[in-house]
C-alpha cells in the first residue's frame, strides 16, 4: 500500500507499507478518497515542529470511503463517505470524561503524534470517523478545519449587526468571516496579504482592509469609534494580539485563534478597563464536527472557494513546495 510519509525536515516521499486490517470489531477500515494541506504539515515538514516518530504517515485533514466495518460498529456501514477526527483521544481521562475531548491529557495530533491519513487505506477506530452526506467529496476533508472555527465562534454569540473584526485572512480567517457574516454580522477583515483582499469579498468581509498604512484610528472610524464586539486574531503574532485589544470595545471578546510560543505584552489595566475576555479554543469537539458537517450540508456555509488547486496523490511533495512558496490557500489532494 502507498503512503506518504516524512522521513526526516525536507525529505519526505510516497513509499511501500503494508495493508492495515481490522484489529477489533469497533474498527473500520476506510478508502481514502481525499485530503488537504495545511499550516501544521508545514511546520512537521520543514522541522519546525517535531513528530512523535520518524518516519511518520503525514495528513490529519482527509476522508474517505467506508470498506468494512468491525461486528460493533453502529455509526457508519460500508460505502458510508466519512471524515476523519484530527485527534487521537484515549475516551478514559477526565477531561474526556467531561465531554472535553479536545484537552483529552493522552490525545494527540494525526500525522504529528500517530501516523496520518495520507495513505491508501486507513484503519481506525469508528468513534474517530464522522458520516457526511450530500457534500462534494472533494469539499470533505476542508470540513475539518472549519470544525476548529466552529470550536472557537462556540464561546461567544454574534448577534445581527455586531462589529466583528478578523485579523489576518487566510484559510481559517476567512472561515471565521463567512460564519460571522451568515450571523448577520459587520465584518471587516484585516490582512498584510493584496492577493486576500479581494477573495475575502466572497467570504463575507464587508470592509476588507489592507494592514499595511492603517491605523487603530482608520479602523475604529468604520464601527463609528465603538470598537468591535468580537476580534477574532487567526495570526500568531503577538503585536497583532495587542492590537485586537484596542479594537475591542467595553465587554468585548477576543479570540486569539493563532497559536505562538511567544510572550504576549498585554496590559492587565487594559483588560479589566474595558472588561475584556480573552478565549483561546482548542481543536474541535465531536459537536463541533456535526455542527460543521451540518452548515456544509445544508449549503450554510461555502467551502470549494478555499480549494487553491487539485493534486494527484503523487503529487503531494510539489503541493507542500507550492503552499511553502505562498501560492496556495487549501491545496487539495486526490488520493483515490
Amino acid at each position: 500500500m502507498k503512503s506518504y510519509r516524512l522521513f526526516k525536515p525536507y525529505e519526505s516521499h510516497i513509499s511501500e507499507i503494508d495493508a492495515p486490517e481490522l484489529l477489533n470489531g469497533q474498527d473500520v477500515l476506510v478508502k481514502m478518497e481525499r485530503g488537504s494541506i495545511c499550516g501544521t504539515d508545514i511546520e512537521l515538514y520543514q522541522g519546525l515542529m517535531k513528530p512523535k516518530k520518524l518516519p511518520i504517515i503525514m495528513g490529519h485533514e482527509a476522508s474517505g470511503i467506508i470498506e468494512d466495518a468491525g461486528e460493533r460498529v453502529t455509526n457508519v456501514k460500508k460505502g458510508d463517505r466519512v471524515l476523519f477526527w484530527e485527534s487521537v483521544v484515549d475516551f478514559t481521562c477526565p477531561e474526556c470524561r467531561s465531554g472535553k475531548y479536545n484537552l483529552c491529557r493522552n490525545g494527540g495530533l494525526r500525522g504529528r503524534d500517530v501516523d496520518g491519513l495520507f495513505s491508501e487505506e486507513v484503519v481506525v477506530d469508528s468513534k474517530l470517523i464522522f458520516p457526511v452526506h450530500n457534500v462534494d467529496r472533494d469539499i470533505v476533508p476542508v470540513i475539518q478545519p472549519f470544525t476548529t472555527v466552529v470550536h472557537g465562534q462556540s464561546f461567544v454569540t454574534i448577534n445581527p449587526e455586531d462589529w466583528v473584526i478578523i485579523l489576518g485572512l487566510g484559510t481559517t480567517g476567512l472561515m471565521n468571516s463567512a460564519l460571522a457574516k451568515r450571523k448577520g454580522a459587520n465584518v471587516i477583515g484585516i490582512t498584510r496579504s493584496k492577493g486576500k483582499l479581494d477573495l475575502s469579498l466572497e467570504f463575507g468581509v464587508d470592509y476588507p482592509i489592507n494592514e499595511i498604512n492603517t491605523t487603530l484610528e482608520d479602523v475604529l472610524k468604520i464601527t463609528k469609534g465603538d470598537g468591535a464586539s468580537v476580534v477574532i486574531n487567526t495570526t500568531p503574532d503577538p503585536a497583532m494580539t495587542e492590537f485586537a485589544v484596542k479594537l475591542l470595545k467595553r465587554g468585548g471578546i477576543l479570540i486569539q485563534f493563532g497559536i505562538t510560543n511567544k510572550s504576549l505584552s498585554l496590559i492587565q489595566f487594559d483588560l479589566y478597563y474595558k472588561e475584556i475576555n480573552i478565549i483561546n479554543p482548542r481543536a474541535a469537539t465531536p459537536s463541533d464536527y456535526q455542527s460543521a458537517i451540518r452548515f456544509v450540508g445544508s449549503n450554510f456555509i461555502n467551502l470549494s472557494k478555499l480549494i487553491s488547486n487539485k493534486y494527484n496523490f503523487d503529487e503531494i511533495s510539489t503541493a507542500i513546495k507550492s503552499f511553502i512558496e505562498g501560492h496556495e490557500i487549501k491545496p487539495l489532494i486526490i488520493i483515490s
